[in-house]
């Protein structure tokens, strides 16, 4: 409830701050090829293409997204003091699964000086849908295994030396899933702390995250409550002159996110003991066409291992292979 009004609130801030001054507007939109969007594992592709109806659902394993996304954003100056506005709208297509379509909102407040950065954002993206498990305690159908989520952040950088940076970082999340899930609705608090250096030619920056999830609803079958081990590290090139007008700025992440399923109740066999690493690797570059065209060309690739002690083949349903490759035209104007 008071994550909604403070969303509430933050909305009308933005709106009113952006209509009330200079607007910078971007248009973006990005196609995108993942093999795995359904992340099923290499058994459960196996099933698919064999013909299993218990996949169904499935109208093909990879798909083609288009994500068209809309922002405005502007800024107060008082003296040295910057105040930083924003709003963005994003709609994601899937043309073959186009069940899996969604949209998102994200607004921001922020507050900026020579050695001071806070972000304050508000996020609403309903219509989460993985895909379709069977209801065990419902229908006893396979139904749709979907969510509405609301997000509350907070960020804060301080430069403490010349070319160096340290952030902590905050956010909070309520997940609502729907009437054939209920069980699996819940909070997620996440802290973090960053640091981030800048070299002659690029910045690096390395963070941790820890991310403790609690189920309100859990039942004597399932409770998927769990605690999150994140940490990576982020490379960004400054720009690179190609030209008069074009520059480039390559970037790679690696990270490793450990999560760890809490429950001790062994007839929840999916979640007791479980441990799921997934590795996740994003490398691409910026193509800054002029002061207003930008092209970004991003290859993202994720690995997740599952264990358990309790359900020995816990890997044949939960690890998955993900590759995605994409290309992003963004547009910036102002008035």
């Amino acid at each position: 409830m008071y994550s909604r009004i403070i969303g509430i609130i933050l909305i009308c801030i933005v709106f009113v701050s952006i209509l009330e001054a200079e607007i910078n507007f971007t248009i973006s939109e990005r196609i995108e090829y993942n093999d795995n969007v359904f992340e099923l594992s290499d058994k459960d592709i196996d099933k698919f293409d064999s013909g299993d109806s218990t996949f169904k659902f499935v109208d093909t394993s990879d798909d083609m997204i288009m994500h068209t996304s809309f922002s405005a954003k502007t800024f107060t100056k008082v003296k040295k003091q910057i105040i930083n506005y924003s709003v963005k709208m994003n709609y994601s297509q899937y043309i073959n699964n186009s069940e899996k379509s969604k949209i998102s909102l994200l607004t921001m407040v922020g507050h900026k000086n020579k050695k001071f950065k806070t972000s304050l954002y508000y996020g609403y993206y309903p219509g989460n849908y993985s895909r379709k498990y069977k209801d065990n305690d419902g229908t006893q159908l396979y139904e749709k295994y979907e969510y509405d989520k609301i997000m509350l952040k907070f960020k804060s950088q301080y430069r403490i030396m010349k070319n160096d940076y340290s952030g902590i970082y905050f956010k909070y999340e309520e997940y609502t899933y729907n009437q054939y899930f209920t069980e699996y609705d819940g909070s997620g608090l996440t802290y973090g702390i960053d640091w981030k250096h800048s070299f002659s030619t690029f910045y690096l920056t390395s963070y941790y995250r820890f991310k403790i999830y609690e189920c309100d609803r859990a039942n004597e079958n399932t409770d998927a409550s769990y605690e999150d081990d994140n940490y990576g590290i982020e490379f960004l090139q400054k720009k690179v002159k190609l030209g008069r007008k074009w520059s480039i700025r390559p970037f790679f992440s690696f990270a490793v996110r450990n999560r760890f399923y809490k429950t001790e109740n062994e007839n929840d066999e999916y979640h007791c003991s479980r441990n799921d690493t997934n590795n996740l690797l994003n490398i691409g570059s910026y193509f800054h066409i002029s002061e207003t065209l930008t092209m970004k060309f991003r290859y993202e690739h994720e690995y997740r291992k599952s264990s358990s002690d309790i359900k020995d083949n816990i890997s044949d349903t939960k690890e998955y292979l993900q590759d995605g490759i994409s290309l992003e035209i963004e547009y910036n104007f102002s008035l």
